[in-house]
């Protein structure tokens, strides 16, 4: 192999895994910025002063750097990995929440039997800023009715934290 030659299939590596990619990227970023200019130039001559139509064209623009990157990703053969990885992150993510929520709604169901051994409807309770009677208990909400006539829905894990009104 000749150094030429050597050149050569250094320069296609570079030209595939650094320029196309870059030069893909760039042409993503200027279309993105015209058809957000576009849009905005648009939107003003059809309806002035729609804020909607600036959201509309912000979007837009995304969308056209998404789309780039994309292609730049697919260019070097790596969208698919890329695509995993991201679906793998959501996916904990959506697991981590589902987690969090359930623990939560088995504190407050949990909660409940406490309240309803502590709590009877029409009992008077008071904390630092309410003051009312207790209307319903459920499995995750106590209902209570303040003197205005306002019915607040209280979690029973808050509801253990409150004191009776002596009568």
């Amino acid at each position: 192999m000749t150094f030429i030659g050597l050149a050569t299939g250094w320069l296609d590596v570079i030209t595939f895994w650094l320029v196309q990619p870059l030069l893909i990227l760039l042409l993503g970023i200027f279309l993105g910025k015209v058809l957000e200019q576009v849009i905005s130039f648009i939107g003003a001559e059809v309806a002035p002063g729609n804020h909607g139509i600036s959201l509309a064209a912000y979007l837009a623009s995304w969308g056209a750097y998404i789309v780039a990157v994309c292609y730049a990703l697919s260019a070097v053969r790596m969208l698919a990995i890329v695509l995993y990885v991201l679906g793998a992150l959501i996916g904990l993510v959506v697991l981590v929440h589902v987690t969090l929520a359930a623990f939560d709604m088995m504190r407050n169901l949990l909660s409940a039997v406490a309240v309803r051994r502590r709590w009877k409807p029409g009992m008077s309770v008071q904390s630092r800023t309410l003051h009312g009677i207790i209307a319903t208990i459920g499995p995750a909400l106590t209902r209570v009715s303040t003197s205005n006539g306002d019915v607040l829905m209280i979690p029973n894990r808050t509801m253990k934290t409150m004191k009776p009104v002596k009568n």
